[in-house]
């Protein structure tokens, strides 16, 4: 069942490959797409070990295919979802986040329809996206030791926040040195 997964993970790119070369170009260069995507190295030496290359690459290609019918329909819920594949495809690997950037880029190609748009569109892709880590957050704060976490100020206290950004960004500054670490003494 483990190796089942990549497989069928690679076979359902392919079909999405498909869907984005038909709806882009025409139904024979969407088989040639998807012919010639089965054949890519990543999918050839990944849908065959236990990986989860196959399926964060199914992931991105349903967000690019979601923004696509987006941007040619004009409708709002493929973006929507497209942000909830991207989402679920960075939990699932990170270099996933690729595909989010590069469809906020086939997004800011659509700004001649107006920055308000452009605005709208964004919002409902990270809505998307923001979604499923709301629910990953809301999955794993079951494993949290929330009153203990709480009792002692918090899950992220403001001030050593500040504190380590002051930190990070004065190594140049030999003379802040003394007076982080004497925020640093206070505030431990």
């Amino acid at each position: 069942a483990g190796r089942l997964m990549p497989i069928l993970a690679a076979l359902l790119t392919a079909w999405v490959v498909f869907l984005i070369g038909r709806r882009l170009w025409g139904r024979t260069e969407g088989a040639c797409a998807a012919a010639l995507s089965l054949w890519a190295p990543s999918i050839l030496v990944n849908a065959a070990v236990v990986k989860t290359e196959p399926l964060a690459m199914l992931l991105t290609a349903l967000g690019m295919l979601g923004v696509i019918v987006h941007v040619q329909e004009k409708r709002w819920w493929p973006l929507v979802a497209a942000g909830a594949a991207f989402g679920a495809g960075y939990y699932v690997r990170e270099s996933a986040l690729a595909g989010l950037l590069a469809s906020g880029l086939i997004l800011v190609g659509a700004w001649r329809e107006g920055p308000l748009r452009f605005v709208r569109r964004v919002m409902a892709l990270g809505g998307g996206a923001a979604a499923v880590t709301a629910a990953v957050v809301a999955f794993y704060a079951q494993f949290l030791p929330l009153p203990q976490i709480l009792a002692h100020g918090g899950l992220c206290p403001l001030s050593r926040v500040v504190i380590e950004l002051a930190r990070l960004f004065s190594w140049w500054q030999p003379e802040a040195h003394a007076a982080i670490a004497v925020e640093v003494i206070r505030h431990s």
